[in-house]
This record gives structure tokens, sequence and C-alpha cells, in this order.
């Protein structure tokens, strides 16, 4: 079980998450968030990290009794999202829940020796978290190097066996991502709902896009191989991005509408000169529940405003890190030429791709 950073979550880390999924959904003692006994924390000062940001920051501080029983005061997590947390001992042993403002779980377990991860963590009544400890038992059997194939092969199965559930978002992990994006892909639109805001799903996400770009974006490549992350008759990923005034917007806040999601920016002249028919269907068609989800790849926000202006585009939805081809949102989406449109149907299942001129019109009507 390795960490690149101890602060930081990434990628390369799952295989340290043995735990992670024991606070998903259980029904521990009265005690309200993340509670526990652990042989080993004994009389230790225990600290509850939050990974929000994509860095796990301290929120809470606890003591262990002299059984290693530890509670935190009220509830940290009032309020919070299902996310990822980590419990830290004085001792450095440490191990990593999901958990939201609804979630009241207590571990048991022990520390085991010449281990940083605390292992054989114990949660009753919960099959979703039976199963996954059944997964991490079955990976630590593969901890050879020479295992490393039948490891990749029991991770495939699993994550094909665990689309729908966290489970298998986890066990992509420890696959080779290049070699099964599409597997991938179907994990990542599966758990959207219930993990899509979390750091790891987006940090999934933008893996996913990086060994898409390696295969479809070659210097030179033909258009119809490029943007090609983001497939008909998958959900739409969402992505929290902020509009002009700062504030943070998904598709998913357009639901039940047909929307056109339009990467573009105030530099680019083949976007500019399409954005007459992108106005022009707007205007037709806003009425039936279209609307137009913008999403700039500027750097400098006063051009990337004055275009807008300038172009008419009176829509509300408009977005942007100002981050260029750096944007997390071009990362996300595997977008690597524009302009580039994607057409969301309104259950939020992708209907079409790179539509211009006649073709955005005509496939309109068949959406609305």
């Amino acid at each position: 079980m390795i960490f690149a950073t101890p602060m930081k979550i990434s990628t390369r880390c799952l295989s340290a998450f043995a735990v992670l999924l024991t606070l998903a959904s259980c029904q521990g003692p009265s005690s309200s968030g993340i509670s526990g006994t652990i042989a080993g924390f004994e009389n230790q000062e225990v600290v509850l990290f939050s990974s929000t940001t994509g860095q796990f920051q301290p929120v809470d501080t606890a003591m262990a009794d002299a059984s290693g029983s530890f509670s935190f005061d009220g509830n940290p997590l009032e309020g919070l999202e299902m996310d990822l947390w980590k419990v830290t001992a004085a001792n450095k042993k440490y191990f990593f829940a999901f958990a939201d403002s609804a979630t009241s779980v207590h571990f048991t377990g022990a520390v085991a020796e010449g281990k940083p991860v605390v292992t054989g963590l114990h949660v009753e009544k919960d099959d979703l978290n039976a199963r996954f400890c059944t997964f991490i038992d079955s990976t630590q059997t593969f901890s050879s190097p020479l295992n490393k194939e039948g490891l990749h092969r029991y991770a495939a199965a699993t994550a094909r066996a665990e689309l729908h559930t966290p489970i298998g978002l986890f066990a992509l992990e420890h696959l080779d991502i290049g070699g099964h994006k599409k597997l991938a892909k179907q994990v990542l639109d599966s758990t959207a709902t219930m993990m899509g805001h979390t750091a790891f799903h987006r940090a999934m996400l933008g893996k996913v896009s990086k060994a898409s770009r390696k295969r479809t974006a070659p210097t030179g490549a033909p258009k119809s191989q490029r943007n090609s992350l983001i497939e008909v008759g998958m959900v739409m990923p969402d992505l929290p991005l902020p509009n002009r005034d700062g504030e943070p917007r998904t598709i998913s806040d357009l639901r039940g509408k047909v929307v056109l999601v339009d990467f573009w920016a105030s530099w680019c002249g083949p976007c500019r000169r399409e954005n007459p028919t992108v106005v022009r269907a707007w205007k037709k068609y806003q009425d039936r529940g279209f609307e137009i989800f913008s999403i700039s790849l500027d750097r400098d926000k006063t051009r990337w405003e004055n275009a807008i202006a300038q172009d008419e585009l009176a829509w509300d939805d408009h977005v942007s890190d100002l981050q260029g081809w750096q944007s997390v949102a071009a990362q996300t989406y595997g977008v690597n030429s524009i302009p580039h449109t994607i057409l969301v149907g309104r259950d939020g299942t992708v209907l079409a791709t790179h539509l211009k001129g006649a073709q955005l019109e005509s496939k309109l009507l068949e959406a609305l």
C-alpha cells in the first residue's frame, strides 16, 4: 500500500484505500459521523482530514481512550456530501472512509505491525462493504510482481461486476487505463451520480482523458479522430466550472432541457464564425426547451466577456476556469480542438457530437 505523498489524493493511492467503503452506508452506535475502536490508537490524538479540495486538510480532532475508542464531538460532516475522509492517529497509523452528513458509522480493528494503514476494520450489516472487503482481501494475494497479470484480470472482472458501485471505480486503480478505456468510461459514467463531485472521480476522469488523448489527438490527426472521449449514448460527465461571477455551474443544472455544450474561445476564429449559427438555433428553439452551456478555453477574462457581448451570446451559462488548453474541462472531456459541440438530451445522455451548421438544427429537431 503506497502513497506518493501522504497529504495528496492520487489515483496511485487506491491500493491503500482498503477500508474506504466501510463508511459508505453503515449504521454503527448512536454517535453521529465517524467513530471507532482501534487497537493501537489507545490514548492518542486522532485527527479527521477532509479531501474536498483535493488535498487532505485537518478539520477536527478527538482523543482515543485507553481502549482505543474515539468519536468526534457533534458532527463535523454536517451539511456535506459523500466524500473521502482520512482518520489518522498520533502514531501515524491511518485509515480512509467515505461519509456524508447522514453517516453514523463505527469501526473496529487493530493496527498491524509494519503497516501504516489500519487493516482488518470491521463493519456489520453492509453488503456493499462486505463485497468491497472481499475485493481488497483478494487483491492482497496478488502482491508479488509475478502476479501482476492476475491482479489486472481480477480487477477488470470486478470493475465489470461492480459497474454501478464505488467498488468498480476503485477497481480501476489496479488497471492499465490505456488498455481499458471503454471499461473505465462505463464505470465513471455509472458512478457519476454517487461519486461525480469527488476529487477522486474527477482525477480518474482526467486519467482516462489523458489516455484517450494519447491515441486520439496526434499532431495532424483528422478532425474525425479528435475530441472522441465523449461518446453517443453515455451519460454526460458532470463537472463544476465557474461562471463569469465565479459561481460554480454544471451541465446537470440544466437537466430536463436539451443542452448544447459548446467549447470555444474568443481567440478562436472558426469558433467566432460558427457563433451566429449557434445564436440562431438558441433564439429559434429556446422556448421549446433548448439551452446552451458554453465552455470557454480563454485565459483573459476581459477578452472572453467582450467576445460574449460582441457575438451576442445572450444565454446565461458561460463558464471558464481561464486556463486555456490546461482547463480542467478540456482535460475531463478530452477536448483538443475547437470549436467542438456535444448535444445532451433531457435525461443527460449524449445524443450527438461534432455538430455544425445545418447538422445542429437537424439534430435539434429530432431531440426536441
